[in-house]
Formats: C-alpha cells, sequence, structure tokens
C-alpha cells in the first residue's frame, strides 16, 4: 500500500520536524522571561569596584506564607567599571556580592519601585538604575555579603500626654521602645485574645514585654514639648491578625 506509506513517512517527517523545532521554540520562551537586570558596585565614596562576583539569590514563596533562598545566577562583574548585567526571569531577588572591600553592602538607587524592603523585584520589565555601595571595616578574607535595600522610615510627631502610634519595625523586647523615644513614660498595647491592655513602665514593670509588627500603641508622653520618633517600617507591620471581638490597630 504505497500511499499509506508514504502517509506514514510524511507523518514521521512531521514529528522529526517537531522535535527539532521544539527545543528551539522553548529556548526562545525562556529567553523571551529573561529581564535584563543593570547596576553598578561602588565603594561610599562613590569610586567602581570591580572585579568581583555578584549573585542574585531567588526568594520563593512556600506554604503558610514562609519564603525561602531558592536558586542562584552569578555573573561576574565587568572589567574595573563595577558595572554588571544579569538575566532573570520575573521574581523577587537578593543581591549578594563575593569581594574583600568591606563588611557591609546596601543597594540604592531603586527603593521606590520594589514590592518588600529587602529585595529587588524584577515583574515584566529591565531593571536598572541599582548601586551597591560596600563599605565598613575589611573583612579578612573575600566573603560574600548581602547587599540590603534600606528600611523605608516613618516618623511620627508625639505631644505630652496619650498618642495613639504603631509599631512598624521588627518583633523586639517593650524596652526599645523606651530607648527610641527617651520621654516616654508608658505604653499601652490590646490583647485582643485576653480582652485587655497590657501595659510596660521605663522601669520595666508591667506585664507588656514584646512589641510585634503592626501593633497599636498608646504612648504616654512626658514633658511639655513634642517630640519626633523615627522608626523603620517593615512589610510585615502591615499584616495584622484580627481576632473574634475588639481589635486595636494602628
Amino acid at each position: 500500500m504505497p500511499h499509506v506509506r508514504a502517509i506514514l513517512a510524511a507523518g514521521a517527517a512531521l514529528l522529526a520536524l517537531a522535535a527539532m523545532l521544539a527545543p528551539a521554540a522553548s529556548a526562545q520562551g525562556e529567553a523571551a522571561a529573561q529581564r535584563q537586570v543593570r547596576g553598578v558596585v561602588t565603594t561610599g565614596q562613590g569610586s567602581p569596584v570591580g572585579g568581583h562576583w555578584i549573585t542574585a539569590v531567588e526568594f520563593r514563596e512556600q506554604p503558610e506564607g514562609h519564603e525561602r533562598l531558592n536558586q542562584r545566577r552569578v555573573q561576574r562583574l565587568v572589567g574595573n567599571t563595577g558595572e554588571f548585567t544579569l538575566s532573570l526571569p520575573d521574581g523577587r531577588y537578593l543581591l549578594r556580592v563575593w569581594t574583600d572591600w568591606g563588611a557591609t553592602c546596601a543597594v540604592t538607587g531603586y527603593e521606590a519601585a520594589v514590592n518588600h524592603p529587602r529585595t529587588i523585584t524584577v515583574a515584566g520589565r529591565p531593571v536598572a538604575g541599582i548601586v551597591l555601595v560596600l563599605g565598613g571595616p575589611r573583612p579578612e578574607r573575600r566573603e560574600w555579603i548581602s547587599c540590603r535595600i534600606a528600611d523605608e522610615l516613618a516618623t511620627t510627631t508625639l505631644r505630652p500626654g496619650l498618642n495613639l502610634a504603631g509599631w512598624t519595625g521588627a518583633e523586639a523586647n517593650a524596652a526599645a521602645l523606651f530607648a527610641a523615644i527617651p520621654r516616654l513614660d508608658m505604653a499601652y498595647a490590646w490583647d485582643a485574645g485576653a480582652r485587655r491592655f497590657r501595659w510596660a513602665a521605663r522601669d520595666g514593670a508591667g506585664d507588656l514585654t514584646t512589641l510585634t509588627p503592626g501593633m497599636a500603641l498608646w504612648l504616654a508622653l512626658g514633658g511639655t514639648e513634642a517630640a519626633l520618633w523615627t522608626r523603620p517600617v517593615r512589610a510585615a507591620s502591615g499584616l495584622v491578625p484580627l481576632r473574634e471581638g475588639w481589635n486595636f490597630v494602628a
């Protein structure tokens, strides 16, 4: 049956052609999904730092809202200019530098465009203008340094008497509140589970011992002058668990 053999041969040819085209099409799709991330590494004085490795470490969502570092893509810095280019798929990344030039690294120039105060977000477009600033004491050997975006800051004007404000930083001991606000006499926080206020005094008395992100506080300020309270704003402070009954949020 020549015509059957011809059809089978044509079908085999089409399958072979599809097999050859599939990897190419897949590679093109992957290439299209890559985003260019460009920046420069400098000293605190603005001088470029070159000849080192830079790594983008990806964050991945996990069950119950947890995150973990997932994978790395590394590219050496270009020459002595300190400039780097990374090709990354969409995601959120922590940047790291393998260097012996200082023990700290901060990210500047891209704070306004990120969704998380500690990571760079790559979402459907190129990213440029990142500056990784190395500084601090020189380490004894070359090591990885995480480059972190500076925390956003919130400033509240506190006046003599009671003030309502929120704790926006990381979890901390209540003593941190009195250290940050020298004229603070008392602090109160609503415990929705116990349905009562907990309190803390400057001398360490009271049953308010731990400050959590997003916790609303009544702050009793002494003296006759207003005071400014500046503190970091962490993403976690925007997510507050609510219990049945009354809840007190800032």
